[in-house]
């Protein structure tokens, strides 16, 4: 909930490990989650919000809400998040987009 220039450098270092792995890992599998999790989603049907749809097993977080977390168990949530777009005539127009987030794991008050 932090903007770019408020992390700290090992955050930063962080990020610039994590995104490329999560795309590529994406481009090339169509999901952010690993082989073996999204069988173990698959299997699970408390892990999905509709079992044998196989679109539920592609994300960590994503469209989980309430879902448990993958890694500890806990219930992923969602908050709004503000963003602004600068409009061409007026100036910035505040819009908000959904974040899904684990607390526990990401370390979310």
């Amino acid at each position: 909930w932090r903007k770019i220039g408020e992390l700290k450098q090992r955050e930063l270092k962080c990020l610039g490990r994590t995104v490329p792995e999560l795309s590529l890992r994406s481009y090339s599998s169509g999901a952010t989650v690993p082989d073996e999790d999204r069988e173990r989603m698959a299997r699970d049907p408390s892990l999905v919000y509709q079992a044998g749809r196989e679109y539920g097993t592609r994300h960590f977080v994503f469209r989980r809400t309430n879902l448990p977390c993958l890694r500890c168990g806990g219930p992923i949530k969602q908050l709004r998040q503000a963003t602004y777009n600068s409009g061409e005539s007026e100036g910035e127009e505040e819009r908000t987009r959904i974040i899904y987030f684990c607390p526990k794991c990401q370390n979310v008050r």
